[in-house]
């Protein structure tokens, strides 16, 4: 186990070398403990209850961002399929933050969903910079739920995730 994790960190500082010190090989162990420990059965933590809360802060602070959400009917936050869409963005996140270890598989993926939000640039009105401002709604319930959080970590690996997010715009 300790080679395994020895391995995990000498393979975290090559990728974090690359990106510049952005989301460090110690900030992608400290990300991935936190993220995997918020969801251990011990603690209770419920993803739709994190994923809920997140948009209603975000929403809270962006309003005119809930129009990009209407087929999803924003304005029922209990209804499936906002539930649903909530967790299915929640899920991406999941994704993007278990391939921070392995840095070809995470461009390919905020490659896709950048691709995907371009998309909605033009049908829906996306603007990019609401991955920015997402980040505060979501740290803001992490640094409820998780134990110890560490801003620092997760400011530099959400940075890292959010500009392959706009990484197609």
């Amino acid at each position: 186990m300790v080679r395994l994790y020895l391995a995990a960190l000498a393979v975290m500082a090559v990728v974090g070398a690359a990106h510049g010190g952005c989301c460090s090989a110690s900030d992608r162990a400290t990300v991935l403990a936190q993220w995997h420990g918020l969801w251990e059965a011990k603690y209770g933590t419920n993803r739709n209850d994190v994923a809920i809360e997140t948009f209603k802060r975000f929403f809270a602070q962006y309003p005119e961002a809930k129009k990009l959400f209407e087929r999803v009917k924003v304005d029922q936050p209990k209804s499936p399929e906002f539930q649903a869409h909530c967790l299915r963005i929640l899920n991406g996140l999941d994704l993007c933050i278990n391939m921070l270890l392995d840095s070809l598989t995470l461009e390919d993926q905020l490659g896709h969903l950048s691709a995907q939000h371009v998309a909605r640039q033009s049908s829906h009105g996306f603007d990019p910079a609401y991955f920015d401002k997402f980040w505060p709604a979501l740290k803001s319930v992490l640094r409820e739920v998780t134990t110890g959080f560490d801003a620092t970590a997760w400011d530099a690996c959400y940075a890292r995730i959010g500009q392959g997010l706009k990484s197609k715009f």
